[in-house]
């Protein structure tokens, strides 16, 4: 299984570090562990980004939701978390159907 987790990157730094994703990865480790994203990353709104998923996933075969948890049981195994300043991703997959829906609301993810 592989975790992903996605965050939502504030403008600024989305420009600044666009061609360079590795300071990014490093700066998102760093702030992960002291859990202060209030600089870089900016927050999801969890009830839109929830309707907007479940909405696109509902009518799926093998789909679930649990409050902010959305779990799809196809042809991947994969469960969504959305937090305030983080989506976390585990999937069986190296590229889950859920990254396409993601992108697809917000073009300003970095994804670790």
């Amino acid at each position: 299984m592989r975790t992903y987790y996605i965050f939502n990157v504030n403008r600024y730094f989305s420009y600044m570090y666009k061609n360079k994703p590795f300071k990014m990865y490093k700066m998102f480790e760093e702030i992960y562990y002291s859990k202060s994203y209030d600089t870089v990353a900016a927050p999801f709104n969890k009830i839109m980004l929830n309707e907007y998923i479940y909405y696109e996933f509902k009518l799926k075969y093998g789909y679930k939701r649990n409050g902010n948890k959305h779990n799809l049981n196809t042809s991947e195994n994969s469960t969504l978390q959305i937090n305030n300043y983080n989506i976390k991703l585990i999937t069986e997959n190296n590229y889950s159907i859920f990254f396409k829906y993601l992108n697809n609301y917000n073009n300003n993810l970095f994804v670790c």
